[in-house]
């Protein structure tokens, strides 16, 4: 009778585990999945000196991630709120595209600008790095934004 028991028991115990590593697998299998699409843990946005004339040259290359290693110098040391876009654009030379003010919901009080960065890695959709620099009403530099696009 003993052995009957255990026996149940063990396969109870079997059962479940297999039932616990079927639900398991897909969830972990997701999991990392996306910690390896995700890559702002490693993102290169500060590894270089930002330099000005380098960046624009990247505006017409094929390989603009020379720009995202320089994204987060930039935003620290070059971009000064208050900047006039003039000076901005002095600065970074034309944007790669420009999104008018009235296309966001609330409008907002001026175009944003923003500069290609290049292939994000790991991208699945062929996403690119962009910084998305936002002005004020009085077209002077309010704040930036990396993502992905």
């Amino acid at each position: 009778m003993r052995n009957i028991g255990n026996a149940i028991r063990t396969r109870m115990t079997r059962r479940y585990l297999i039932s616990l590593g079927i639900l398991l697998i897909p969830v972990v299998a997701v999991g990392l999945f996306f910690l390896w699409a995700v890559d702002w843990t490693d993102a290169p946005f500060d590894k270089q000196r930002f330099n000005a004339e380098t960046w624009r040259k990247m505006k017409d290359s094929d390989r603009r991630d020379g720009r995202a290693r320089m994204a987060r110098n930039l935003i620290d040391h070059n971009l000064k709120h208050g900047m006039p876009v003039a000076e901005v654009s002095s600065l970074l030379g034309t944007p790669d595209k420009r999104w008018p003010a009235s296309e966001y919901t609330p409008p907002l009080p001026y175009d944003v600008y923003e500069y290609d960065m290049g292939y994000a890695p790991r991208s699945i959709a062929g996403e690119h790095y962009v910084l998305r620099l936002y002005f004020d009403s009085h077209a002077c530099y309010d704040r930036a934004e990396i993502t992905r696009d």
